[in-house]
């Protein structure tokens, strides 16, 4: 008997170094392979500082504003903010948008579905007409 006592203790002291090194391992594997996503918050945050201290854009750059905008999903605020912190620094060029109401991203699943039902309601039409 005192030699499978002295066995089981053995073991559960195996079980304990291996659960350890098994935790350790864990924790390692999750810093490691930590998913590498970026931080939305940090960089909607960097974004529009920089829009806001932009000088100047080309006009590249103009026509992405709203891509990165609507990528981003920048609140009305920040999209104010930055159309005034651009259009100050525009003194005599007059002022303008850098958001306007047609330029939503491509990939925008809000804009696709309202093509699609247009395009249903056209056809529903064509149908009823022809």
């Amino acid at each position: 008997i005192q030699s499978l006592q002295s066995q089981i203790f053995e073991m559960q002291q195996s079980l304990n170094i291996a659960r350890e090194k098994n935790k350790k391992y864990m924790e390692q594997h999750k810093r490691l392979h930590k998913p590498k996503n970026i931080n939305i918050d940090y960089l909607r945050n960097v974004l529009v500082k920089f829009l806001i201290l932009s000088e100047y854009l080309s006009e590249e750059q103009i026509i992405l504003v709203p891509v990165i905008a609507s990528i981003l999903k920048l609140s009305e605020t920040e999209k104010q903010v930055i159309d005034n912190a651009y259009n100050s620094n525009r003194y005599f060029m007059g002022t303008n948008t850098l958001f306007p109401e047609n330029a939503i991203a491509k990939h925008s699943p809000q804009k696709k579905k309202k093509r699609k039902k247009k395009k249903e309601k056209e056809e529903k039409k064509n149908d009823e007409c022809g």
